[in-house]
């Protein structure tokens, strides 16, 4: 019988109840025992000894968390730390044509192109062919022609979609060919759209600088067959990004390293990581849609009976990877009236039928489904909902949806999230040297090595007098690049979204070129007049040029809209969104007489205008702080991540009442948020987390979803306090390219400690030392002073933005650092807040200078407290400003005047055009500049002219004269003599009875000739109809005597005299008349009417 050991190390025991165990080898067994006791220490001096270790030594483990959803497996419950996440910068070069959101950039030569908000990929709709031509099967949409660098690598993709036809994407040259490409694919037929590309290498492209883009197929296309083109977008590569590509590259990597983005310089923007934990699904009453029948009785438990007979749903929707598996565990209370449902869908919320769905399994009281996610999913929604009969009573408990995991014990969702708030950029050209973020004690920072600058009416502009190009002229914006390295080392991007040439290329000689004189510190940029609308001989001013820069061409009133301002003429401004169409222009919005003073912002159709944008490489990196909000843990194990940009941290926003449903909408239509919503994450309450009653997506591409975006929630009426401040931290529905995020985990013990305790100190040490945006500097108990950092401002006209995720709420103080001097009425927008404005303490505006200040906040506009330092306080007059002698107080203490007083100024001008320089300084009011010419007397004048306030009486001798009375009705070409002057006339004048006249139709023209039968002079040139009646003897003659009018509308009778016309005395002269007919105008469309009656009189 064998001996009993003890239970944990197996040691020797004597069993004292049988007689047989009196006698025992005695060393054997303590020999043995001492063995396993040692084998025991020893054991345990291993696990102390790794314990040890573990809490010596911190050990780490890097993870890279890339754009999108993704899995990530963390060896301990750990935060992420951040190591580095780097800038990048794509330009879409076919501009603001690529998101196909209207059709004016974009022809259709055999079919109509319509937008379609029931399918698209990005935006708010699509563009959609439609064949209708019965004589060619071919189907394409070209865009317009943009500029590429033919020395680089050509990425073209679009995301297209046919149920019956495979399509397609190339590129085309100014003559109409199709350029070889060195690779690429078309998107087979089918319900479901998806990425077609072609790469095209140096050699493709050849000497091609000017291409368009065609989506199209191969497939004969009969009348009012179909596909949708959407998010097109044209990108260089490097000669490595070249290499990473091929005919078979997926979709999937398409869409992540050259996804779609919007019309200009677009960076990293305020990027994000989410984590959801292993629970995907959040607490109830977190979910997007509840029945009005569910009561939230838990975070994760629901009570839901039923008044119809239909499926009364309660849903949630989640992002969702690609081809992957999920699992939904949901507990019944009793009985077995639950039922779940699981949906995928893609990216505009439409089910996807190609989902593998398995069966659904009741173990006890836990309901279990599953569901394979296919490649085109977006999102999953969970419906948890009763069986549909009447007076049903379903509870529902403890719901969770796992990645890929049959066998998961309930656990409610930890959701964290790490958000910032700054934008990532790098070289255009080729991705190196990007801007970097990082984390430093608990803070983060950005190494910015590039500059983005938007082109707007904040900025100062000038006309630039040293450059001549016909049909252009160069622009010079002060002061901007002078910390550039580099005169051609960014990018600068127009309002088209098409980029403009590096004036390095083919020096300044034409439009659309950019360049940075780093000496003076300047940007310059040619512009187009055809764009611009100033004339050739016209010079615009500094505001005119400011305009343009805000949305706005110049033209002359009653023109068209191509009509450029040469300087005669009441001046008109058009929105530039509005050149391109035929629709008519709409009063005081889309134009105006008024020199605008505003951005041009949305037009009567919609379209909004973007402003230019500059890129530059500055000359010294700069360490800057990075508003954030939030820290991303990672529990131990599995949990989803989603990595994005586009978020808006906190931003202030007041609700839209809606009656009908006893609720208040935030992102509603009376107030909408700043950026369009893709997502909303959370509601606050005068700063505090609230649950919101519903969360809800428009969908059908409705107007509040175009302008607002889908996303929006609403308070129940009895939930929201009219007196507080509501703020939203939500995702934008247009966003920028994501970049990975790298950092690293705890891997044992230690490491998790230091962490925590390395943010322990980061948040402790911001309290006592750092009252951010307090009121000043001030004693605290102990008799030290306490440090006040204060908020920092950017500046966009007279419009300051503090770019925090701090939440402000009224009768609250804060200082702030403004970055420029105030000039007009000054606004601040403070974090999420809406823009207020700053007055001064009697409400009238305030001004100031780039210093620091403190505000109070009212509710309704912040006050500047104290109105120390105020610009106001001293005025702006300097010493050249003030009379001699006399002396004024300014921030440099009491200066003396230095202007010159001049008193009374006479002088006498003589010649034409004499001027007269008037000296700088003070003139009292009585001085005179008089005008004198010698001989300027009637009898020197023509007769009935008037020179300087003298009329003419001067005659010409006349040597004779002849009656005129000629009639001539009809539409049949003439050529008649009217009359015939003798040799050695040298004048004639025609004196016309109230009789005459010449009328015409718009498709005629008549011409009065004067000749000698080799040379003509045209006398009168009519082309078109007038809008009014004209006296000819009032129309100036240029020096061909031909008059021009240029209006189709009304017929229009002419009356009055011909002036004097010298002629050649050696030859006989004529004058006839002739009319003519345009071409493609039926002859029996064009009339002519004339008589004229008067004497002809010669000399």
């Amino acid at each position: 019988m064998p001996n009993p050991t003890t239970p944990n190390l197996g040691l020797n025991k004597i069993d004292r109840t049988s007689p047989e165990t009196t006698y025992f080898d005695l060393n054997k067994y303590i020999d043995q025992n001492a063995e396993k006791v040692d084998s025991f220490a020893g054991e345990v001096q291993e696990e102390i000894s790794a314990l040890k270790d573990r809490l010596d030594h911190a050990v780490t483990k890097e993870i890279t968390l890339n754009p999108g959803l993704q899995v990530v497996n963390s060896p301990k419950d750990s935060r992420f730390k951040l190591s580095e996440i780097q800038g990048r910068t794509l330009i879409n070069l076919l501009g603001v044509a690529g998101g196909c959101e209207e059709a004016n950039s974009w022809s259709a030569p055999y079919g109509m192109l319509s937008v379609d908000a029931t399918i698209r990929d990005s935006g708010m709709a699509s563009l959609k062919y439609t064949h209708s031509s019965s004589s060619s099967s071919g189907a394409y949409v070209r865009s317009n022609y943009f500029p590429i660098d033919p020395s680089k690598y050509l990425l073209i993709a679009a995301w297209v979609k046919s149920v019956s036809k495979s399509v397609s994407v190339r590129l085309v040259t100014t003559g109409g060919e199709n350029i070889q490409y060195s690779f690429g694919r078309f998107h087979a037929a089918g319900e479901t759209g998806g990425v077609a590309f072609r790469v095209f290498t140096p050699s493709n492209l050849g000497a091609n600088t000017s291409v368009c883009v065609e989506a199209f197929s191969n497939d004969p296309f009969a009348i009012g067959d179909t596909f949708n083109f959407d998010s097109f977008r044209v990108y260089q590569l490097t000669a490595d990004e070249y290499a990473q590509l091929n005919e078979s590259t997926p979709d999937s990597y398409i869409n992540y390293k050259y996804p779609f983005v919007p019309c200009g310089i677009i960076g990293v923007e305020n990027p994000y990581a989410i984590s959801y934990g292993e629970n995907l699904l959040p607490p109830f009453y977190e979910w997007e849609s509840l029945h009005a029948n569910a009561k939230v009785i838990e975070p994760y438990r629901m009570k839901h009976t039923t008044t119809t007979n239909a499926n009364e749903y309660n849903y949630h929707t989640i992002p969702a990877l690609e081809d992957a598996y999920y699992d939904l565990f949901v507990q019944n209370a009793a009985g077995d009236e639950n039922r779940n449902l699981i949906k995928v869908l893609d990216d505009s919320f439409s089910q996807i039928a190609e989902a593998e769905i398995g069966e659904e399994i009741l173990e006890g009281n836990i309901r279990h489904t599953w569901i394979k996610t296919p490649p085109n999913a977006k999102y999953i929604r969970v419906y948890l909902y009763p069986k549909p009969d009447f007076e049903i009573t379903a509870e529902f408990i403890s719901p969770i949806l796992a990645f890929n995991d049959d066998e998961k014990s309930f656990k409610p969702q930890r959701k964290t999230m790490l958000a910032l708030q700054t934008e990532l950029h790098a070289n255009p050209e080729d991705g190196s040297e990007p801007d970097v973020l990082f984390e430093k004690e608990g803070q983060y920072f950005k190494l910015a090595k590039w500059k983005k600058v938007v082109l707007d009416g904040a900025l100062t502009y000038e006309h630039s007098s040293n450059y001549s190009v016909s049909g252009s002229k160069r622009i010079r914006i002060p002061n901007m690049g002078r910390d550039a390295t580099g005169s051609y080392n960014g990018a600068v991007v127009k309002y088209t979204g098409v980029t403009l040439e590096p004036a390095v290329i083919a020096g300044w000689s034409k439009n659309d070129q950019w360049g940075i004189d780093t000496t003076a510190g300047h940007t310059l940029i040619t512009i187009s007049n055809a764009e611009s609308g100033w004339g050739d001989s016209y010079t615009p001013t500094a505001d005119e040029v400011k305009a343009y820069f805000m949305g706005w061409k110049m033209s002359v009133y009653g023109g068209t809209r191509w009509d450029n301002y040469n300087g005669t003429g009441t001046k008109v401004w058009i929105r530039i969104t509005r050149l391109n169409d035929s629709v008519g222009l709409s009063n005081n919005i889309d134009y105006t007489t008024t020199l605008p003073t505003v951005d041009a912002g949305t037009d009567a159709l919609g379209n909004t205008y973007k402003p230019y944008q500059l890129l530059y490489r500055l000359a010294k990196e700069v360490v800057e702080p990075v508003p954030f909000e939030g820290a991303l843990v990672l529990p131990e194990g599995q949990s989803v991540v989603e990595v994005g940009t586009g978020i808006v941290l906190r931003e202030v926003n007041k609700p839209t009442p809606v009656t009908s449903s006893g609720v208040q909408t935030f992102n509603g239509t009376a107030d909408p948020l700043s950026y369009r919503a893709g997502a909303i994450l959370s509601l606050y309450e005068n700063g505090r987390y609230k649950k919101v009653d519903v969360w809800g997506m428009r969908s059908g591409g409705g107007s509040v979803e175009i302008s607002n975006g889908p996303a929006f929630i609403s308070l129940n009426n009895n939930n929201y306090d009219e007196m507080a401040t509501y703020t939203i931290t939500y995702i934008k529905f247009d966003k920028s390219h994501a970049q990975p995020i790298k950092g690293v985990v705890a891997n044992n013990e230690k490491a998790q400690i230091s962490d925590l305790v390395d943010a322990a100190a980061a948040i402790i040490g911001t309290i006592p030392i750092e009252t951010k945006g307090g009121a000043g500097s001030e004693e605290s108990e102990n008799g030290a002073i306490r440090t006040v950092i204060p908020y920092t401002t950017t500046k966009s006209g007279d419009a300051y933005t503090i770019a925090t995720s701090d939440v402000l709420v009224a009768n609250q103080q804060i200082t702030v650092k403004f970055n420029a001097n105030s000039s007009g009425t000054p606004m601040l927008k403070f974090g999420g807040t809406s823009a207020y404005p700053i007055k001064k303490a009697n409400g009238s505006a305030a001004k100031f200078y780039a210093s620091v200040y403190t505000l109070f906040f009212d509710g309704s506009a912040f006050i500047l407290s104290g109105e120390g330092g105020e610009v106001e306080s001293y005025g702006t007059a300097t010493a050249s400003d003030v009379l001699a002698s006399k002396t004024i107080l300014t921030t440099n203490g009491l200066v003396t005047g230095t202007m010159s007083n001049r008193g009374a100024v006479t002088n006498t001008i003589t010649t034409q055009n004499g001027q007269y320089t008037i000296p700088a300084g003070y003139h009292n009011g009585s001085g005179k500049v008089t005008a004198s010419f010698a001989n300027l007397v009637a009898g020197n004048i023509k007769k009935d002219v008037n020179i300087g306030g003298i009329t003419g009486s001067l005659e010409p001798s006349v040597k004779g004269s002849m009656s005129l009375n000629y009639t001539k009705t009809g539409y049949v070409s003439d050529y008649t003599t009217i009359a015939t002057f003798p040799v050695g006339i040298t004048q004639i004048a025609f004196i016309a009875d109230s009789s005459s006249y010449f009328q015409l139709n718009s498709a005629s023209g008549l011409s009065l000739i004067l000749t000698d039968g080799s040379k003509r002079t045209v006398l009168l040139s009519l082309y078109e109809k007038p809008t009014k009646s004209v006296n000819l003897g009032s129309l100036l003659y240029d020096k061909d005597y031909r008059m021009r009018f240029r209006n189709i509308d009304g017929v229009v009778q002419y009356y009055g005299n011909i002036n004097d016309v010298a002629l050649d005395p050696t030859v006989p002269w004529q004058i006839y008349y002739e009319t003519s007919i345009w071409a493609g105008n039926d002859e029996s469309t064009r009339t002519v009417n004339i008589r004229l009656v008067g004497k002809l009189y010669y000399s």
